[in-house]
């Protein structure tokens, strides 16, 4: 998985008065932490109850992830956490209840937090009905 990341670079001159300047670069390149997909559209007419979707969460460094806080604001919809491979792959399942309908002016999210060697971030991936795309 690539995206585009977007970085300024210094660059270092023997030019009088201009020694140093800063150009913005962009590359496409692999996320330390790829959460897959950024979004879920789930199309009304085929969901029904017990219908899944699935998050995929993988660590593409050395460092081991754990994920944490993982919960959801919708109603009739629970989110659970699959260990694929542990510390380097984890699927979140969002299971989609009897009665489940969205909201009319409201977003559904799940919500959860990564953490890592280096520290802890926060993610969050729209749950949208292909009515609001």
């Amino acid at each position: 998985f690539t995206e585009q990341v977007r970085r300024p670079m210094t660059i270092k001159t023997n030019i009088p008065g201009k020694e140093n300047f800063t150009v913005n670069y962009s590359y496409y390149g692999v996320s330390d932490i790829e959460v897959t997909p950024k979004e879920i559209v789930i199309y009304e007419k085929y969901l029904h109850p017990g219908f899944t979707s699935i998050v995929t969460v993988r660590s593409h460094t050395e460092a081991s992830l754990e994920m944490v806080n993982l919960h959801t604001n919708g109603e009739k919809l629970d989110v659970s956490m699959e260990i694929m491979v542990p510390g380097k792959h984890i699927q979140i399942i969002l299971y989609f209840h009897e009665g489940f309908t969205f909201p009319e002016n409201d977003r559904i999210y799940i919500y959860f937090t990564i953490k890592t060697e280096e520290g802890e971030e926060e993610y969050t991936v729209p749950v949208i009905s292909d009515n609001n795309v």
